[in-house]
């Protein structure tokens, strides 16, 4: 528990100022003290994927190139992950073109949609039938963030936020 929460806290750092913070996580090895997805671990290279996110938004890993990427998973009917993902998608708006945002959901937001549920800086992706995750190694109803620098290295990647 504590160190979920001590993951919420460095989130919320990075997220809240600039890209220095995500320069400064690059020189640690994460991987030794908070835990990490079972594919993705600390200096690994993103995997090679393709999405389509609402509005028909074709993003891929070859379009990331040179950026920092901002996966977060999350469960639409999970207030804080919704919150978090308005969180990272304004943070973004600030470093647009440093830095691509991916929300990828755990089953169908439609209803987000139709109560006005959008992003402005990052691409909302529907997986429903869980398909991204597992490409990723997330497992289901956990949440979590993978942070690849613009060499798409993992350099911080947590589970359950």
């Amino acid at each position: 528990m504590i160190i979920l929460v001590c993951i919420d806290i460095l989130l919320i750092i990075v997220i809240r100022e600039n890209m220095k913070y995500v320069k400064i996580l690059e020189g640690y090895n994460l991987s030794e003290n908070i835990p990490c997805y079972n594919k993705l671990k600390y200096g690994m290279k993103l995997p090679k994927f393709k999405v389509t996110g609402v509005g028909n938004i074709d993003v891929s890993s070859s379009d990331v190139k040179g950026k920092v990427v901002i996966i977060q998973f999350f469960i639409p009917d999970n207030k804080n992950h919704r919150e978090k993902v308005l969180a990272i998608d304004k943070f973004v708006g600030k470093h647009r073109h440093k830095v691509i945002f991916i929300a990828i959901s755990q089953g169908n937001i439609k209803w987000l949609l139709n109560r006005g549920f959008k992003l402005d800086n990052g691409i909302l992706v529907d997986d429903e039938n869980l398909s991204i995750w597992k490409h990723f190694g997330i497992g289901a109803g956990c949440g979590g963030i993978i942070i690849a620098n613009k060499h798409r290295k993992v350099i911080f990647s947590a589970v359950g936020i």
